[in-house]
């Protein structure tokens, strides 16, 4: 067996093998609720909760219908929320609050028709709210809410094909969480003072969630392309102090540039130690630099066997992000594997 025959088989097998360890994601989504939830409790009158109850009620039915394609139903929540929302007396520390999340779930429907425009928009008035109750009620957990509606118009941005728009967010919001820059190019006070009130888990958290956007973007592009909007972002975080990101995420920056530099022995040598962990809290990542060696074994002689015995594995794991899974059966169809259809869960995980 050569080098290259050894790169290959020690790359499967740590593949393979890392697969079968258990994830240990967190739900930090869950945490945050908790949390405003909390805070909602202690400050705001029975009154005014049972209503934003009822908001809350209309715009999670619309957001969900929203992302599983009933559009009418979703517009018709959303109405009813809007409705509740306008017809009742509310504090207006209540009413900042069920409109910030009303507006964010709106923008999914927007996205959903390709309204990108009216997205934005939406999203940066629930901005607006969320700064006003951040800074003048207190709500300093709604920071990292803000934060993830910059992601949000990053991912807006990518779907209306603005990539460097999108990869220029990216950078500054990766950047910021780093604690390397103070603010961010979107209307609003930003300020590490501010980021420094939210737990480090939940920052990390954030953090992984956007590198994951990246990876994500970049399977998608021609490799040339992809390496000038890789080095984008990544050159000011080499350029800085990357002992900000946690090892799995560094790790992604470093595999990700051997991969687009075009060292595929290199690149499945260091990638089998990575997948070798298996995808524990980095799921997507994972998934990301699994597709990577796929397509870097493709230009090796003698890889066929390996890239069907990826592939058997990777279309069944549930983790696989949804915007990853059709370049996964995209592969498994060239190599002539059969596949089931993705069930439900496949299809809403890690999204």
């Amino acid at each position: 067996m050569n080098t290259v025959q050894e790169s290959i088989h020690r790359v499967s097998e740590a593949l393979l093998n890392g697969a079968k360890l258990p994830l240990t994601v967190t739900n930090d989504d869950k945490t945050v609720n908790i949390q405003l939830r909390e805070s909602v409790k202690a400050n705001l009158p029975v009154f005014d909760r049972v209503y934003m109850d009822r908001c809350e009620k209309g715009y999670s039915e619309g957001f969900d219908a929203a992302l599983g394609g009933k559009l009418q139903f979703a517009k018709e929540a959303f109405a009813m929320a809007d409705a509740i929302l306008e017809s009742k007396p509310l504090f207006y520390e209540s009413r900042l609050l069920s409109k910030a999340f009303l507006r964010a779930a709106q923008a999914y429907l927007d996205y959903a028709v390709k309204d990108f425009i009216q997205a934005r928009n939406r999203l940066q008035e629930a901005m607006q709210c969320d700064e006003i109750l951040e800074t003048k009620f207190g709500y300093t957990i709604l920071h990292i809410h803000r934060v993830h509606l910059v992601e949000n118009i990053m991912r807006s941005e990518f779907q209306a094909g603005r990539k460097c728009e999108a990869f220029a967010l990216a950078q500054a919001l990766l950047l910021y969480l780093a604690g390397i820059n103070q603010e961010l190019p979107i209307p609003g006070k930003w300020g590490q003072e501010l980021l420094g009130k939210i737990a480090p888990k939940i920052l990390h958290s954030k953090l992984v969630g956007i590198t994951a956007d990246m990876a994500q973007y970049l399977a998608f592009m021609d490799p040339i392309v992809a390496r000038e909007f890789f080095l984008l972002v990544a050159a000011p975080l080499n350029s800085g102090n990357p002992e900000f990101l946690q090892a799995d995420v560094l790790e992604w920056f470093v595999l990700k540039e051997m991969y687009l530099n075009g060292a595929p022995a290199d690149f499945l040598s260091r990638a089998s130690e990575f997948l070798a962990q298996g995808p524990r809290a980095v799921p997507a990542l994972w998934a990301a630099v699994t597709l990577d060696v796929v397509v870097a074994c493709e230009a090796l002689p003698d890889s066929e066997m390996a890239r069907k015995q990826i592939l058997a594995g990777a279309v069944n794991w549930g983790f696989i992000p949804r915007k990853l899974r059709p370049q996964f059966l995209e592969k498994a169809s060239e190599l002539n594997l059969i596949v089931r259809p993705a069930s439900a869960s496949d299809q809403l995980t890690l999204g």
